[in-house]
């Protein structure tokens, strides 16, 4: 899968684009997952239950939305970049909470897929899918495992390890959500009175923009939740191969009805 990834960086660019959606938009696609499961009583079964968070089923929305506009790959991973403080924040573990701990300390986890589940199950399902991946491979022991796996493979080859065979269709997704990036108060910055002009909170962030860069590696088909602006909208980054957003735009399907898509100009072309 590696090289075809790399093979296919070569001849074809990239596009970036930031989707602005609204709280009513995610409170819709939530309530609909949760009535999927529901009513296939998936919710009463352990296996799942009928939680699944907004970032599970923006995930499941976004996995959707690259698939359905990408040549048929057979198999789909679905990786989630989960952090792993909490994981190993005993008083006498790796990373004590009552310490600081500055770089980067996250666990990538995989939900395997067909093609044919990624678009034909409901929302929920979906959904749920990767609800199960986290919980279940968001574990000390799964941790553990799969950190000695990603060492091996780091010195073996260079690179993180990848799942599935040569034409699986990998996405990435990481969600920023808890950090907190719109909470940040400049209001003590604020010269003089803030204008009356309808804002729920002056001096909060309302846009962020974020730049990836990954040495020897595509952007590709990865998406970042960025978190949520005081007004509760979400503002999704998404990255896909040259020529997919026009596609999204020309299938004409109602897909980004309701949503603000804003062209990011610094994307890698």
């Amino acid at each position: 899968m590696g090289l075809r990834v790399a093979w296919d960086s070569l001849w074809r660019g990239e596009e970036a684009r930031v989707i602005c959606m609204p709280v009513s938009y995610v409170k819709a696609l939530q309530d609909t997952a949760i009535r999927d499961l529901k009513a296939s009583g998936i919710a009463n079964d352990n296996k799942y239950g009928s939680f699944v968070s907004e970032g599970d089923v923006l995930c499941a929305w976004l996995a959707r939305l690259a698939i359905a506009n990408q040549p048929g790959k057979k198999s789909v991973s679905i990786m989630n970049a989960i952090d792993i403080r909490s994981i190993l924040g005993g008083p006498d573990d790796l990373l004590p909470a009552d310490r600081a701990y500055v770089s980067n300390a996250v666990l990538a986890l995989y939900a395997l897929l067909s093609r044919d589940q990624v678009l034909s199950q409901s929302l929920g399902h979906l959904a749920a899918s990767i609800r199960e991946s986290i919980t279940n491979l968001g574990t000390r022991e799964q941790a553990e495992a799969y950190a000695g796996m990603a060492r091996q493979s780091q010195i073996d080859t260079g690179y993180p390890p990848v799942f599935g065979d040569a034409w699986t269709q990998g996405l990435v997704f990481s969600n920023w959500t808890k950090i907190n990036y719109f909470e940040p108060d400049f209001s003590a910055a604020i010269v003089g009175t803030p204008k009356e002009d309808g804002a729920k909170s002056p001096g909060r962030p309302t846009y962020i923009q974020m730049s990836g860069f990954y040495k020897g590696m595509p952007l590709r088909n990865s998406f970042s939740i960025m978190g949520k602006d005081v007004d509760g909208t979400y503002w999704l980054n998404a990255v896909f191969p040259k020529g997919v957003w026009s596609r999204i735009t020309a299938n004409g399907e109602g897909t980004l009805n309701g949503l603000f898509v804003i062209p990011d100009v610094r994307a890698k072309l």
